[in-house]
């Protein structure tokens, strides 16, 4: 790769991602990084580390190709699990477009199969901001409240497409103009 390569791929990677700090300076509560949170709470020394050894090829999948699709649109992207201060409950990672702050949780429908209390804890996050969930295309949502506040974004792992779902008090609507974008891998040109 030629320097100027480089240099262009960094800034747009700069683009695209946003820190705690920037992130504070949007919200009226305290976001801690998960892995404060996990050693506060003695879960071990590095939450991120600990998800990237045993994170599910399905979950892996549901967080790259949903990064991919929301900097497609603009938002910018801290991939680090991310929690309020008071509330230990973290989400895989965070992101912001137009100056709004957004938790985002990927689950696979094995997680959901095996502890679909699961739901009920991540939602401690949306009453301190708009959540996103990242959900396998044949994801139950009738597990899932109905309240403005959460979206989701349905993912066919196969395929890449993403389905864009928003709650409006008590439905769930798609958003067309958005429903069957898919998401390439830019080198090798695949879609993931």
């Amino acid at each position: 790769m030629k320097i100027n390569e480089t240099k262009r791929s960094m800034k747009c990677y700069k683009s695209h991602r946003i820190s705690f700090r920037e992130a504070q300076e949007l919200v009226n509560f305290k976001i801690l990084s998960g892995n404060y949170i996990a050693r506060e709470r003695r879960w071990g020394r590095s939450l991120y580390h600990r998800e990237t050894v045993v994170e599910s090829e399905t979950h892996r999948k549901l967080r790259e190709i949903s990064v991919r699709y929301f900097q497609k649109l603009g938002y910018r992207i801290n991939q680090m699990p991310v929690g309020v201060k008071g509330e230990y409950v973290i989400s895989d990672y965070f992101m912001v477009k137009d100056g709004i702050f957004y938790f985002v949780e990927c689950l696979t429908s094995e997680a959901i199969r095996k502890n679909p209390k699961i739901i009920e804890r991540k939602l401690k996050l949306s009453k301190y901001a708009p959540m996103w969930f990242i959900l396998e295309r044949t994801a139950d949502l009738k597990l899932f409240p109905r309240i403005e506040n959460i979206s989701f974004l349905l993912v066919d792992i196969e395929t890449g497409k993403c389905l864009v779902l928003q709650g409006k008090g008590g439905e769930v609507s798609a958003r067309p103009r958005e429903s069957n974008e898919t998401v390439r891998d830019t080198e090798t040109n695949r879609i993931s």
